[in-house]
């Protein structure tokens, strides 16, 4: 999301900060597999979530007590993150500012992106395209299948999703800014606000938000404390994911 697009929708987001716990709000009803644009606008204003999370320290070799000194120090003389440098770079994830809208302890400095920020979709494949499942071919009978578990006919398959649809499904899926949640959601390198042990640094992740009617889905990171984190956390597991400060 652009940050004007994000000060725009702010007041539609929720309120947090519930004593220490993890800040969410559960989902019910799941939709799964393929879903049209009135499903998903029906999705993304009964289900926001939003989850605030944390960093434990002392967890495995790197992330120490002493290296939260190092890190707080380089940033009060620097003025930016103290990025250690994972051993080999597969990934690079770019972190923007300028998206937080709010004040104080509810602000939050950088919003990652997978790549290169993208603020629009590209153009809307084909259904063959949508549906096709990578670049292994499929045999008539494999479509046959897959056009009835999705109510098309095979005239069809050549045909460009629905725009709305399209748009709904990347933002939500497909965008930098939702791959990169989901890429942090799934390496778990977060703790619950509650866990036992010394924490520090914040990150905040967000399903259907940004405003009524929305599929965005993204990750923010607080500071340049926590920044200083991940990038220690991505080192200490020997993942090929290098962060990049990046303006948009």
């Amino acid at each position: 999301m652009h940050p004007e697009r994000a000060r725009e929708g702010s007041a539609n987001q929720p309120k947090t900060g519930n004593g220490g716990k993890d800040d969410e709000v559960p989902e019910e009803g799941a939709t799964v597999g393929l879903i049209g644009p009135s499903a998903m606008r029906l999705q993304s204003e009964d289900r926001l979530m939003f989850s605030r999370r944390t960093f434990l320290i002392g967890l495995g070799g790197l992330v120490t007590s002493s290296f939260l000194v190092r890190a707080r120090t380089h940033v009060r003389h620097a003025g930016e993150p103290l990025l250690l440098q994972p051993s080999r770079v597969e990934q690079e994830l770019y972190l923007y500012s300028g998206f937080d809208v709010e004040e104080g302890d509810d602000a939050y400095k950088y919003r990652a992106s997978l790549g290169p920020d993208e603020w629009e979709p590209p153009p809307a494949p084909t259904w063959r395209e949508y549906l096709g499942g990578g670049s292994t071919p499929r045999s008539a009978a494999e479509w046959d299948v897959i056009c009835c578990q999705h109510d098309l006919l095979l005239e069809d398959l050549d045909t460009p999703l629905d725009e709305g649809f399209w748009a709904e499904h990347w933002e939500h899926a497909e965008s930098p800014q939702a791959r990169a949640h989901q890429l942090l959601k799934n390496l778990r390198l977060d703790c619950d606000l509650g866990a036992p042990g010394r924490k520090a640094g914040g990150i905040a992740f967000t399903d259907w938000g940004g405003h009524p009617g929305s599929s965005e889905r993204w990750v923010d990171l607080k500071d340049d404390l926590t920044v200083s984190i991940l990038q220690a956390r991505i080192t200490e597991r020997d993942l090929p994911i290098r962060l990049v400060l990046a303006t948009l």
